[in-house]
C-alpha cells in the first residue's frame, strides 16, 4: 500500500494494513479492525527538521486463531514521514539517511540485542521505541514506531544541559552500541551485510556547515567583542588547522582508531528519559534502562570517539567537562571494555590512553559540533520551518513537477561550492541574532566554547612576534 507523504494522507485504511503487518508478525493469521483513530503533531516548530513526525493514537480490536480469540487494544504510535521539502527529502535519499533509520529499528539493533543476550544474558541491551512498519524506497518513506510518551518517557529540555548522573547513562547507552556492534563485525562482518552504513556521502552533512560555521559564529562573533585582539588573531590563524582537524573525524589516518557502528546525533532532543520520584520526591533518572536513544538518520560507521564529542559538546557544560572530562571518559570506557570482552572480542590494543590520545586528536570536531548545536538554540533558528508543509491543494502533476526539479537542483546542491552558499545563506538569520545581543542565552554559550577551545589550545598554531603576545605551538 502507498506510503502517506503528509498528516492528511493517514488514512483509516492505511492505519489498518499496517497494524495487520505488524501483528501478523507475532501473531499469524491476526486481523485488525480499527475502532478509532486521533492523529496530532509530535514535535513542536523548529524542532522537526529533518521529517515529519505525527503521533497517532488508535483503539483497534485484535482478532486472534481465525477470528475465535478477540482482543481490544490501544495503539501509541509515531508516524515518521518524508521531509516535505522535496529538494531536503531527496537529499535524505541520496545520502541514504532513511533507510539507514529504518533498517535501525527494523533489523540492526533487534540483531544486535539478540547477539548480547546470546552472549551475556541481556546484561548490554540497547533500548529503542518498538518497531511497528516501515517503507523505504526512492519516492517513500515512512517509520512507525512506539510512541515513548506514553511510557513516561520525555527528552529534557534542549536549552538546559545534562548533569552528571544523565551524562553518564547517555555514555553508557554509547559504549553498548559501540562494544556491541565492534563485537559483531568480529563475528558476522557487520558492512558486508549492511553496506550502506559507511561513513560514504554522510560525512558531507557532518562537515559542510564547519567552514561558514568557523567565519560566521567563530570570527565574526569575537570580532564584535571589544578586548578579544588577541584571542581573534589566534582564532583566525588557526581557521585551516582547526578545520583540517575537524574533517580528519571522517578520513582514513594511520591514527589509531576504534570504528564500529554510531548513533550519529546523540544529543538532548534525541535521548528520552523515564523520570522515576527518588526517595526525597525528585524526579531522576536511575539506570542505563531508564534511557532510549530516538532518530537514527545519522547512524553510520566511524571512529567511536565522534560519538563522545558530539554528544559531550553539544548536551554538557564546559564546566561539567572541565572538571569530570576524565571520569565521564573512564566511565564509558571500562563499560567499553567490559561489554567486548563479554561478547568475546576483546580489545587489548586499545587502552585508556590510546582511547584518550584518539578523543584528544580530534578535539576540533567537539568543538565545531559544540558550535552548530548553539545556532539551534537560537530564537530565530526556534521560529524557523526547515520542513515547510507545503501546500496540501497540490495535484499531482504539480507534485510531480516539483520533484523533478528538485532531482535536477540536487546534484547542484551536492556540490561544495553551492553547499556552502547554501549553509552561508542559512546561517545569516541566526549570525544576525547573535551578533545582536538579543539572546545572551546562546551568546554565552558560543564565547564559553571558544573561550574552553583557547584554554585546552585548540587556536594554539605558530604566529609572528609582531601580531600575538607570545609563540604558540601547533598541537596538532
Amino acid at each position: 500500500m502507498k506510503a502517506p507523504a503528509r498528516r492528511h494522507e493517514i488514512t483509516k485504511d492505511w492505519v489498518i494494513f499496517l497494524l495487520n503487518e505488524y501483528e501478523n508478525r507475532i501473531n499469524n493469521g491476526a486481523k485488525v479492525t480499527v475502532n478509532s483513530l486521533e492523529i496530532g503533531k509530535a514535535t513542536k516548530p523548529g524542532d522537526g527538521y529533518a521529517g515529519d513526525l505525527m503521533k497517532v493514537g488508535i483503539t483497534a480490536s485484535v482478532y486472534y486463531d481465525g477470528e475465535k480469540t478477540q482482543m481490544d487494544k490501544g495503539y501509541n504510535l509515531v508516524v515518521k514521514l518524508a521531509n516535505p521539502n522535496p529538494v531536503l527529502s531527496i537529499i535524505q535519499t541520496v545520502m541514504g539517511q532513511n533507510i539507514r533509520e529504518l533498517t535501525a529499528y527494523s533489523d540492526v539493533i533487534t540483531e544486535f540485542n539478540k547477539f548480547q543476550l546470546e552472549r551475556t544474558n541481556n546484561e548490554f541491551s540497547i533500548k529503542i521505541p518498538e518497531y511497528v512498519y516501515g517503507k523505504c524506497t526512492d519516492d517513500e518513506f515512512v517509520l512507525v514506531m512506539q510512541n515513548m510518551k506514553s511510557h513516561n518517557f520525555d527528552t529534557n529540555n534542549k536549552m538546559e544541559p545534562m548533569n552528571m548522573q544523565q551524562a553518564k547513562l547517555v555514555l553508557e547507552q554509547q559504549a553498548r552500541l559501540h562494544a556491541i556492534s565492534y563485537a559483531y563485525d568480529k563475528a558476522y562482518g557487520f558492512l558486508d551485510k549492511y553496506p550502506f552504513y559507511k561513513t560514504g556521502k554522510i560525512k558531507q552533512i557532518f562537515i559542510m556547515r564547519f567552514n561558514a560555521l568557523y567565519d560566521d559564529l567563530v570570527i565574526e562573533y569575537i570580532q564584535s567583542l571589544s578586548g578579544r585582539e588577541n584571542l581573534l588573531k589566534k582564532i583566525k590563524a588557526a581557521k585551516s588547522t582547526v578545520l583540517k582537524n575537524a574533517r580528519e573525524a571522517f578520513e582514513e589516518t594511520s591514527h589509531p582508531k576504534m570504528n564500529c557502528l554510531l548513533h550519529g546525533d546523540t544529543w538532548n532532543n534525541n535521548i528520552m528519559f523515564n523520570k522515576k520520584l527518588d526517595e526525597e520526591g525528585k524526579f531522576s533518572v536511575r539506570n542505563g534502562d531508564d534511557i532510549v536513544l530516538i532518530d537514527w538518520q545519522m547512524v553510520h560507521w566511524n571512529t567511536s570517539v565522534t560519538d563522545l564529542h558530539y554528544f559531550l559538546f553539544s548536551s554538557t557544560t564546559p564546566e561539567l567537562r572541565k572538571d569530570h572530562l576524565d571520569e565521564l571518559l573512564y566511565y564509558y570506557h571500562s563499560i567499553f571494555i567490559d561489554a567486548t570482552t563479554k561478547l568475546g572480542s576483546p580489545v587489548p590494543f586499545w587502552t585508556y590512553q590510546q582511547f584518550k590520545k584518539e578523543y584528544n586528536r580530534l578535539a576540533a570536531y567537539g568543538f565545531m559540533k559544540g558550535i552548530m548545536f548553539c545556532i539551534l538554540l537560537c530564537e530565530t533558528a526556534q521560529e524557523m520551518q526547515l520542513a515547510p508543509e507545503g501546500s496540501v491543494d497540490d495535484n499531482f502533476i504539480t507534485k510531480k513537477i516539483k520533484t523533478v526539479l528538485s532531482k535536477l537542483i540536487v546534484p547542484i546542491l551536492m556540490k561544495p561550492f553551492a553547499t556552502e552558499a547554501y549553509v552561508k545563506k542559512l546561517n545569516q538569520p541566526m549570525k544576525k541574532e547573535l551578533l545582536s545581543g538579543k539572546t545572551p542565552f546562546v551568546n554565552n554559550r558560543i564565547l564559553s566554547l571558544i573561550l574552553e577551545a583557547e584554554e585546552n589550545g585548540l587556536f594554539d598554531v605558530e604566529l609572528p612576534s609582531n601580531q600575538i603576545n607570545g609563540t604558540f605551538k601547533c598541537i596538532f
